[in-house]
């Protein structure tokens, strides 16, 4: 929020809760339990993730563009790459949940294959639940954010669904 005081003075009058709950929203954002922030793009969307092959087998992948990069939940990077990239087909098959339960099966897939964290670590890091909340308050300020700067994504109807439930 901080970077777009701005465009809060643009919400439209049918998001007004949005722009009066905004400081609320950023604090519950920043104030976290910091170990469940991780680094965060910011902007993580499939025109900043570039894939390369680097051999006949295998292919490599890079994110690209990190001018909103600091720490923060890793769920708003979630929210930003289902809204902005995820196909209507695939988000329609898995539903919001299987998306998580997916993201979180890989998370938890990869934090055992990095062999830094004990089990019990890895089950606090990856659960649904944790996940799915973080999601929601992701989902809130994404949307926040998007009504103030008047540009909407491909599941944008998604995720004002959640943040005005």
């Amino acid at each position: 929020m901080k970077t777009r005081l701005d465009d809060l003075g643009h919400i439209p009058s049918s998001h007004s809760a949005l722009q009066t709950s905004a400081v609320a929203i950023d604090k519950r954002m920043n104030d976290g339990t910091p170990s469940c922030f991780t680094l965060v793009h910011g902007d993580f969307k499939a025109a900043n993730i570039l894939f390369g092959k680097a051999d006949d087998e295998n292919w490599t992948c890079a994110a690209v563009d990190f001018q909103y990069c600091g720490k923060g939940y890793g769920a708003k990077d979630l929210v930003m790459f289902v809204v902005s990239s995820v196909s209507g087909k695939v988000f329609h098959q898995l539903d919001e949940d299987g998306l998580l339960r997916f993201y979180a099966d890989e998370l938890r897939k990869n934090l055992h294959a990095i062999g830094k964290f004990s089990a019990d670590e890895i089950a606090a890091i990856s659960n649904v639940d944790t996940l799915k909340s973080q999601y929601e308050l992701a989902s809130v300020d994404y949307v926040r954010f998007m009504a103030g700067w008047r540009f909407w994504r491909s599941n944008s109807d998604y995720a004002a669904s959640i943040a005005i439930d």
